[in-house]
This record gives C-alpha cells, sequence and structure tokens, in this order.
C-alpha cells in the first residue's frame, strides 16, 4: 500500500539552522498545528533511555546469530524485538510508552489512519501486547522523502510501550563509534519473496558512513522502512538510525534530529505524575455464579516526568456487560494502594485478596478499573483491549491452566490455540493460559500454531473432577533448504560457491552440495555466487513463508547466445549451429542461446542451405565467460580495404616488411590488449573469435604482426562504431583474422562514410584524413600513398617514397619520447626477446638497429594526431 501523500515545504520564517518546525496533524479531527522549536544538543553524543516494559521478560538469545544476510526472528516476542511495531505492511518502532519512530513517508496526514493499528512483536496473526491506533502524526515542516527529513513521530492512544518496552534512541558524532560496533535491524519486510507476516533481522557492519546516512550493501525489501538500527550502550539497546531508502540507507540521528524527537516526547509528557491503568486480567476467565473471583492483574503506568513517592492510588473493579468501562458500571470492588512511581514507570498489581463474588446471570461480561489519585482523570478508565472478558456460569466449574514455553530457549510461546475446550483459549505473551470447564467435562486438547512441534502433541481429560494444571513444551520447526550446483552438460560439481541471499551464506563442498536449517516462515532470495564469476540457472530463487524441508539445485555455466540475420535486419530461422553439444538452431525469431560447461572448447559454425554467415564460425578455447551476443550475419557484409606500413618492419630501400616475428612464432595467438593511444594507452577488448591458431600463421608466413582497427562514425565522432582484430601483410595489405583481405566488420552497419584508426602495439596510432566509403565491396584505402592520407599528416616518409607509420611508442601512449627509451633501455638491459614492445624493427631482437629506428623519430617528438573529437566544421567539410 502507498504510503506517502503528505509532502509539505514549509522555509518562510525559519532559520533551519538553529531552528525548526513540526507539523502535528490530528487524525480525529484533522487539524494541522505548527510546533517550533530550536537546536540545543552540543555534546559528541546523548541518548534517551529504553525500557524492557513492565510484564515478565521473555529475552532473546538470538542476538547471538549472525542474521546476515536478512534472517527470520525466532521469537518476536522476546526483547528486544518486541519494541519493534508492524502497521500497514511497513515497519515502526517504539522510543517511548505512547510513540513510534518511522520513516515519514510511511504515514499520511490522511484520516483513513484512524483504523490501522500499532502492533508490537508481531507474527503471522499473533499480537501478544495486542495493539494502540494513532493518535497525532508528526512530520517535519521541510520533510521530503528519502531525504534527511525523512522520519516521522506517531502518537498512540494507548503507552502499550509501558508493556511491550521501548527503545532508546540517541547520537553518536564519532563515525568509528558505528564502525566499531555490531548494529541490529529488524524489520517487516512485505514485499516479495516476503509477506510481512514475519519479523526478519540484519545484522552488521555499515558499508558507508555520512553525516545524515548510514549506507549498508545488501538485498532490501518494500516494508523495512521505518525500521530501526540500534546497539546495545550500558545494557541498553540505542537507535541511531532509521530504515529509509530500499533497504539499505538509513536516516542517521544527528543532534539536531535528536532535538526534533526529544521536541514531541516533552511536548506530550505531563510533568505531574499522571496514571493510566493497563492491561487488567482476571482468573478464572469464567465464574460459577455466586463465586469470587480469585485473582484480578492489572498494569499502573506513570506517564510523566515526575518521580512520584508514595502515591496514594484508589482502584475500583468495575463488571460491565460490554468492553466500556463506566462508573455507572457494577462496582465489584475497591483497593487502596501506596505506590512508588519512576518517571514513565509501572506497577504490576496482583490483587489476590479481599476479591469480589460475582453474582449474575450466565453469560459474557468485561472487568475493568478506573483509578484515581493523579492529576489527570481524563485517561483513568481501561478501554479495549485493556478490559478482561469473563463468562459466568451456572454450574460448578474446574480451572484447567498452564504454561506453553520453548524446549529451544526456555521462552513463553504466546498466540497458541489449545484446540478442544469448549471455548477459544489462547497462551498470553508469556505462554500462559487459563479456561474452566464444567465438573465432569471430557475432552482431548490439542495445541497448535503453524510453525512449532509440540512435545506433548495433545492431553485426554476423562473426566475433570479437580483443578489441573497442564503445561506444554515446544520448539520452533527448524527446516532445511539444500541442494546441488553443477555444471549444465557435463553435470560437473561446482565447488565453493556461495549461496548468497540465505542465513550465513553458505558455501558447496566438494560434491556440489549446501545444506542451511532455518526457521519456518523464512523468506528470502536465494542467488548463487562463484568466484569465477559463472552464471547460475535459475539467476535467482524466491524462496516464500518456508513451511517446509526444500530442495533448489541450481546449474552453473556460462551462456553463448545470439541471432542469425540478414543485411536487411530480418531474422533467419532454422540456422543449425554446428559444433555446440547437442541439437542448436534458431528459432523463429532468429534466436540461439546455449548454456555450457566452464572449460568448453569447440568451434561453432551456422549452416543453413544457400546463405553464407559472416563469421563464417566462431572458436571458442576455454570458456570462461559468457558470450552475448555472438550474432551471424548474412555474407553481405560490410568490409574494410587497407594497406599500411610499419616503418620500424620495413627493410632499407624497399616497400616490403620483415615477417621475422612470425618465423620465430613470436606472434601471440591473440591479438593484444595494449596498443598506441592519445595519453594514454588503448586497450583493446578481445573477442573470442579473434584467437588464431600456430597454424594458419604457419601457413601465411608473410604476415608480419597484428594491428587493431577502429571504426568511428563520420557524423558523430565520438561514437566508435567498431574495433576489429587484423594481421598486417608483409607488403602492407590488411588481413583479416581468416585471411582474407577484405576485412569484415564484427557488426551490421550501413554503407556510409565512416573514419578508420589504424593502431599498433609500438608504432604511433594513425587515423585516415578523410571519411572512408565503407560498403561490402569497399575500395582500396592506401596509407602509403602520402601524407595527405593521413589525418594531420602525420606520417613518416620512407626512403623509397612511400609513407609508413611512426616507430618507438613503447609506452602506447601517443608520444615518443625518453620514456619509451627508458623501456627500450631496460628491455635491453634484460636481453629480453620475443614479442617486445621496444622491439621496433620487429624481428624479435633488442639490438642498436632498433635504436637506430628510434632516434630519429624521438629527436622530431613524433606525436599521434588521432584526436579525441574532432569539430563538426572539419568533419563536414571532409565529407
Amino acid at each position: 500500500m502507498k504510503k506517502i501523500l503528505f509532502i509539505i515545504i514549509f522555509l518562510s520564517g525559519i532559520n533551519l539552522i538553529n531552528a525548526q518546525t513540526w507539523r502535528q496533524y490530528n487524525l480525529a479531527t484533522g487539524q494541522i498545528t505548527d510546533i517550533s522549536f530550536t537546536y540545543s544538543s552540543s555534546e559528541t553524543s546523548n541518548s534517551k533511555p529504553g525500557s524492557r516494559g513492565i510484564l515478565p521478560d521473555n529475552f532473546s538469545p538470538d542476538t547471538s546469530r549472525t542474521f546476515f544476510p536478512l534472517d527470520i526472528i525466532n521469537d518476536p516476542n522476546a526483547y528486544p524485538w518486541r519494541t519493534i511495531v508492524k502497521f500497514n505492511d511497513v515497519t515502526g518502532f517504539l522510543i517511548d510508552p505512547y510513540h513510534v519512530l518511522t520513516a515519514g513517508h510511511a504515514i499520511e496526514f490522511h484520516p483513513y489512519f484512524q483504523t490501522v493499528i500499532f502492533i508490537p512483536g508481531y507474527e503471522s496473526g499473533d499480537m501478544p501486547y495486542s495493539y494502540a491506533y494513532a493518535e497525532y502524526f508528526y512530520l517535519l515542516s521541510d520533510y521530503f522523502p528519502g531525504t534527511s527529513k525523512d522520519f516521522a513521530i506517531v502518537k498512540l492512544d494507548r503507552p502499550i510501550g509501558a508493556l511491550s518496552g521501548w527503545n532508546g534512541y540517541g547520537y553518536n558524532n564519532s563515525n568509528e563509534f558505528f564502525q566499531n560496533n555490531n548494529f541490529f535491524n529488524p524489520s517487516y519486510p512485505s514485499q516479495l519473496p516476503y509477506n510481512g507476516l514475519f519479523m526478519f533481522n540484519w545484522k552488521g557492519n555499515f558499508t558507508s558512513i555520512s553525516t545524515d546516512y548510514f549506507i549498508s550493501t545488501r538485498r532490501g525489501a518494500g516494508g523495512m522502512s521505518g525500521s530501526p538500527v540500534f546497539t546495545n550502550v550500558n545494557n541498553d539497546n540505542i537507535a541511531y538510525g532509521i530504515l529509509t531508502n530500499l533497504g539499505v540507507k538509513f536516516n542517521r540521528i544527528t543532534a539536531n534530529k535528536f532535538d526534533a524527537l526529544n521536541k514531541i516526547i516533552d511536548l506530550n509528557t505531563p510533568a505531574q505524575f499522571d496514571l493510566i491503568p493497563l492491561n487488567v486480567t482476571t482468573s478464572p476467565v469464567k465464574v460459577k455464579s455466586g463465586d469470587p473471583l480469585e485473582q484480578i492483574n492489572f498494569v499502573l503506568h506513570n506517564y510523566s516526568s515526575e518521580n512520584k513517592s508514595n502515591a496514594n492510588i484508589t482502584v475500583n473493579v468495575y463488571l460491565s456487560p460490554d468492553q466500556t468501562i463506566t462508573s455507572s458500571d457494577e462496582l465489584l470492588a475497591t483497593y487502596n494502594y501506596q505506590k512508588n512511581f519512576g518517571a514513565k514507570n509501572s506497577e504490576y498489581i496482583s490483587q489476590a485478596s479481599s476479591l469480589p463474588v460475582i453474582n449474575k446471570t450466565p453469560g459474557d461480561y468485561y472487568i475493568g478499573v478506573i483509578v484515581s489519585g493523579d492529576i489527570n482523570s481524563a485517561n483513568n478508565t481501561t478501554k479495549t483491549p485493556d478490559v478482561s472478558k469473563i463468562s459466568v456460569a451456572s454450574g460448578d466449574l474446574y480451572s484447567i491452566k498452564g504454561r506453553i514455553t520453548s524446549s529451544q530457549i526456555g521462552n513463553g510461546i504466546s498466540g497458541v490455540n489449545l484446540n478442544g475446550f469448549p471455548t477459544e483459549v489462547k497462551t498470553d505473551f508469556y505462554g500462559n493460559y487459563e479456561t474452566q470447564v464444567s465438573s465432569g467435562w471430557s475432552g482431548t486438547v490439542t495445541p497448535v500454531k503453524s510453525g512449532f512441534d509440540f512435545i506433548n502433541s495433545s492431553v485426554t481429560y476423562s473426566p475433570v473432577t479437580q483443578n489441573i494444571t497442564t503445561n506444554y513444551s515446544a520448539s520452533k520447526r527448524i527446516l532445511n533448504l539444500s541442494g546441488t550446483i553443477k555444471s549444465p552438460v557435463a553435470h560437473t560439481p561446482i565447488v565453493n560457491t556461495k549461496l548468497t541471499g540465505l542465513p550465513g551464506e553458505p558455501y558447496t563442498d566438494a560434491a556440489g552440495n549446501y545444506s542451511v536449517n532455518i526457521f519456518y516462515g523464512w523468506a528470502g532470495t536465494i542467488q548463487p555466487y562463484n568466484p569465477n564469476e559463472l552464471t547460475f540457472s535459475p539467476f535467482t530463487e524466491p524462496v516464500n513463508n518456508l513451511t517446509s524441508g526444500r530442495i533448489s539445485n541450481f546449474t552453473g555455466g556460462y551462456y553463448i547466445d545470439g541471432r542469425t540475420y540478414d543485411n536487411n535486419g530480418g531474422s533467419i530461422a532454422g540456422v543449425i549451429l554446428q559444433g555446440f553439444p547437442g541439437s542448436v538452431a534458431t528459432n523463429e525469431f532468429g534466436e540461439y542461446s546455449v548454456f555450457l560447461d566452464s572449460g568448453w572448447t569447440g568451434t561453432v559454425t551456422p549452416l543453413k542451405s544457400g546463405i553464407t554467415f559472416i563469421p563464417s564460425q566462431r572458436n571458442y578455447v576455454n570458456l570462461n565467460a559468457s558470450f552475448q551476443p555472438e550474432d551471424y550475419v548474412e555474407l553481405k557484409e560490410i568490409v574494410i580495404n587497407l594497406k599500411v606500413l610499419l616503418t620500424g618492419a620495413v627493410y632499407d630501400n624497399s616497400d616490403t616488411m620483415r615477417t621475422s616475428l612470425n618465423y620465430k612464432n613470436n606472434i601471440p595467438l591473440v591479438p593484444p590488449d595494449t596498443l598506441g593511444g592519445n595519453e594514454s594507452p588503448f586497450i583493446y577488448f578481445r573477442n573470442q573469435s579473434e584467437i588464431t591458431d600456430r597454424n594458419f600463421l604457419n601457413s601465411h608466413p608473410d604476415i608480419v604482426d597484428w594491428i587493431i582497427i577502429e571504426i568511428r562514425d563520420s557524423k558523430d565522432f565520438a561514437v566508435p562504431i567498431d574495433t576489429i582484430a587484423a594481421f598486417l601483410r608483409n607488403d602492407g595489405r590488411v588481413l583479416s583474422v581468416l585471411g582474407d583481405s577484405l576485412v569484415p566488420l564484427k557488426i551490421e552497419i550501413v554503407p556510409d562514410n565512416y573514419y578508420i584508426i589504424i593502431r599498433h602495439r609500438n608504432h604511433i596510432a594513425v587515423m585516415s584524413n578523410n571519411p572512408v566509403f565503407l560498403n561490402s565491396f569497399t575500395e582500396l584505402y592506401d596509407f602509403t600513398l602520402g601524407a595527405e592520407m593521413y589525418y594531420g599528416n602525420q606520417a613518416n616518409q620512407l626512403s623509397n617514397g612511400k609513407y609508413a607509420l611512426y616507430p618507438g611508442d613503447a609506452d602506447r601512449n601517443g608520444n615518443v619520447n625518453i620514456l619509451d627509451y627508458q623501456i627500450f633501455k631496460s628491455e635491453s638491459i634484460s636481453a629480453n626477446t620475443g614479442y617486445i614492445f621496444s622491439d621496433f624493427n620487429l624481428d624479435g631482437l633488442l639490438t642498436g638497429s632498433d635504436f637506430n629506428i628510434f632516434a630519429p623519430v624521438n629527436k622530431n617528438h613524433a606525436k599521434t594526431n588521432v584526436p579525441n573529437s574532432i569539430p563538426s566544421s572539419n568533419i563536414y567539410k571532409n565529407k
């Protein structure tokens, strides 16, 4: 459900550094009131204390668990989780008996919220402390969602925190404090795969910390907004932030925000002693007419800032036919107490003597109290849900009661239905239950709560002739989620793969198996991660409200997929991709996709009668990444037709280049990835299809070396169109990796004018002076003819009158200088041989010949003229 309709920017007349304004919304009347305040806190840290509440404590040992990533809370009825509030599929947290802190975007200034209930310690329908309604909302006047002002306060109609407890809140100016402590973030995620029925928690450290925010790199979900991030300080849980964005960004409570929160809490806290009665319970819950009650219990809460000693309190107990208690109802008893009350403190009173007789006709009634002895009589009467229902019967009754506790942590289990009794019976917040049955009643009682297994699953009573105490023990169901991760073709186990999203994030073992035990109701998204960056199928596995054991298997490998199409972009269906395992063919849209094992090696050839494709085949060696898209285009491709010379490789007084590197088997089988650039090296990302083999090089002894060709758009030079690896033949002709003199582009483009850039690993990069018209039969562009063929006329004239690329760029930055000489000198001292950056004459050796080639180029300070951009006027002039 959406949560933001009210956004107010209120700046006029406010000094935002020293003053601010809250906007108070009265849900009953719709009235909005401005409340101004000033900032005053100057300490480096400060906090307001929390409380565990007055009711008997169920403490959660879960705080010692890892809770990374999100994991389900075993017992949300236990402290500290029971201070967390669910409302409207989002989250808030009590910071005072009456007040809930949440995200600003989680509320609206709208009367609709009058019907929304706020429930602490909620789980799957169980409300161990019942609920409260909102009376007032508070948003800052300059509130805006997702900003540092995205927080709100809710004033409730009932101080429910007196029962459940509440969080402290505070600030700390030291970033180290947040780096050195573990923080908790319990919430009610409601976005799939979560359903908002269970509380989940994250525990850990923040990825980054700024003045107004904490960031936690993790997976978030809708519904987590408004949840706290707290840590334990001096045995008190102090909240330091409110989650506002995507499950990862927390609004940090600063000194100013601390002052803002204090303003509303102080505003709504009476200065003088003010008692509110809560949580009336009686025993028995069913009584024979004419019999007395055995016990009346209730809570008296002092919601004020006054510490009251020796307070004289009068409590009147009333019996009412409905849940609205008034002084006109039947007065059952009056009790006087003298108690000491601390500020915002409570007394749990159990009256076990001088109890009233219930002399009424059979039926259902309600017992509540009205107190006196404080300054304010307006809130001295219990109302729903703080009244106790009691049934009156005509015959003799016997009591059956007991407690249901957890065998795992010893806490009482709330919300357990005891089916089989004549009336509905359910355990309270502490796991206690009680009912009365008629004398001689027989029946079988079965305790039931989703997700729990009961050790004594049922008890048979036959017949009941006395009061009976029956206790039960139960355990939260622990379920196993496991699976296997294997490769798609050979089904080889994939080891050392982390299952992110699962509690504890387990790894697969040597057999590819993983296993984790988790509590009933867990939800999350499993996503395998492997250091080899395998792709997994399915990519993720959502788990929603786990209620039984589950097996989730994954397959890990790499995808190769693409399309087959003609020159007009039309799909070609039914193309067989020969070479893949199994039978692979393109579908009606010309698409194919193959999931392969890591390390797969093969050659794929597209086959369809009457059609030739480019490329004619693709080679894959020891597959270690996915290749997408690997398209095949009907031949009629755009080609490049070039001739170029490398100065360093040209024999003196000749137009032929040496092939020593090829003869010595020094040319690598993959094109170089670092080549001549402009100010910094050009990085080339190789394509799998550009890998050659030694047989090809041996069968083409006239190959000199690799070059890289880059195609740039003549209309928008900043846009790179394609980059291709090619071979240079000893006569200057450029060959494709398959040995063709027409070099096809890897991508399909329309015939048009394009700039051509030539890059080499130790010669200066050059570019065609004019855009070249490329089509399926491109005319030869001959860089050797003259300096005017080069952009900026940056070419070296050879002794034979031909023009060639300048050598000497050992550091590939487009500039020949002393730095290149230092590389040459270092590699010479090391006596390196082979495929060497400073081997300027391309003979596989470092000798004086390389220096003789380098020296005149260095003297002339040769530098590339390949531009980063071309003025549009120049582009159009050259077209």
